[in-house]
């Protein structure tokens, strides 16, 4: 049997996994060109390669966390 608190527990982490579920990618969606050196891309990429996606990520302001 469980008590208030053990309630409370359940309904934060479901709201959790809900709001995590439909979280918005913070990237802009992609547009021919890397969004970190503007090399010419396929309409599908966003970045030329793993180390333009860590440079253009590290370059974002951060959003404090709770």
């Amino acid at each position: 049997m469980s008590d208030i608190i053990d309630q409370a527990n359940d309904r934060a982490e479901l709201e959790l996994r809900r709001a995590l579920s439909i979280r918005r990618d913070p990237a802009p969606p992609p547009c021919g060109m890397c969004l970190n050196c503007g090399e010419t891309l396929s309409r599908v990429q966003r970045w030329c390669d793993d180390q333009c996606r860590d440079d253009w990520q590290a370059r974002q302001p951060r959003v404090p966390g709770p």
